[in-house]
């Protein structure tokens, strides 16, 4: 077993920079930081770091700070010290400032008190660098990519401008026609056609009721264009004839993947054939490998989206 932070990332696979260098200090007493939601929190507030943390550069600072900090005698220790002192103490929303060990050194801690005693102007204007003395910031034009922008200072929020995350982008918004196609078999029991998706990408694996990625907003496109979409894809991809029934709108659903919002216009279909089958491989290009028919289609590995689906056709009349 490799004794060293850099051993570890390069022996064990999957293994990234703050698990080995936790095993390295704890374990092996090598003296070399760590830097998790924890540390960046008290870094950030004692080294008054306004930049969006989750930057690649504003992270390498972080870690050569966790480096520089570390007590080369007890490095566990001290990265245990450090973690459970933002877990406790320097807290996300309710820091205890007055009872922190750090509160004579920390820089976020003294610009609230700066800002009590002085203009917003004033505190921008003049920023206090790590030597002690004082330098022009950027209300006079000098750009720092490590500190708070001046219009991101919140007075009410205290020390708790630090960290300062990224603003999460709006979610790339995606329509689908979905077809949701049944069949009555002899026993009376109904059957819904699932298809299963290819093995990468989002939602890989899983199944779901065949559907096709809409060009343009449903909006711009009538009842009859959509169910005309849809019977072409099932008959092109899957090799199923069918038949819209009455009232085949069901509706809409929606649902976020973290960065994309899915709206799926649901259709009802009926197969043509009780006897019909379905193409069990894709064809070229499709999305789609395998089909299966279920009675029961939470049985099946599916999504939550689709789980809103089948919600919405078991709620319609």
């Amino acid at each position: 077993m490799p004794a060293t932070a850099a051993g570890l990332q390069k022996l064990l696979p999957g293994v990234g920079r703050y698990t080995s260098c936790a095993i390295a200090s704890i374990s092996f007493n090598e003296g070399v930081g760590v830097v998790d939601g924890n540390v960046i929190r008290v870094l950030s507030r004692v080294r008054a770091i306004g930049a969006e943390s989750q930057q690649p550069a504003v992270m390498d600072k972080f870690w050569s700070l966790a480096d520089q900090a570390v007590d080369r005698d007890r490095p566990g220790d001290c990265n245990q010290a450090m973690m459970e002192l933002g877990a406790t103490v320097c807290s996300p929303k309710t820091p205890s400032c007055s009872t922190c060990p750090l509160q004579s050194v920390c820089k976020a801690q003294r610009m609230v008190k700066a800002e009590r005693s002085s203009s917003c102007e004033k505190l921008f204007s003049l920023a206090t660098r790590s030597d002690g003395k004082t330098t022009r910031g950027a209300a006079r034009g000098v750009e720092c990519k490590l500190c708070l922008p001046p219009d991101q200072w919140d007075p009410s929020a205290g020390v708790c401008n630090f960290p300062r995350k990224a603003r999460k982008k709006a979610p790339m918004k995606e329509e689908y026609a979905t077809a949701v196609v049944s069949r009555r078999m002899a026993s009376g029991q109904t059957e819904y056609l699932l298809a299963k998706r290819r093995s990468e990408g989002l939602l890989a694996g899983l199944w779901e009721f065949p559907c096709v990625l809409m060009d343009s907003p449903s909006q711009s496109l009538s009842l009859k264009a959509l169910q005309k979409l849809l019977t072409a894809h099932l008959d092109e991809a899957l090799g199923v004839d069918v038949r819209s029934v009455k009232g085949a709108s069901l509706g809409e659903v929606s649902h976020t993947f973290s960065h994309r919002l899915h709206t799926y216009h649901v259709h009802a279909f009926q197969l043509t054939s009780t006897k019909a089958e379905c193409r069990t491989s894709p064809c070229k290009g499709d999305e789609h490998q395998t089909t299966q028919w279920l009675e029961d289609v939470n049985t099946a590995g599916i999504s939550t989206a689709v789980r809103k689906i089948m919600a919405l056709v078991k709620s319609s009349p």
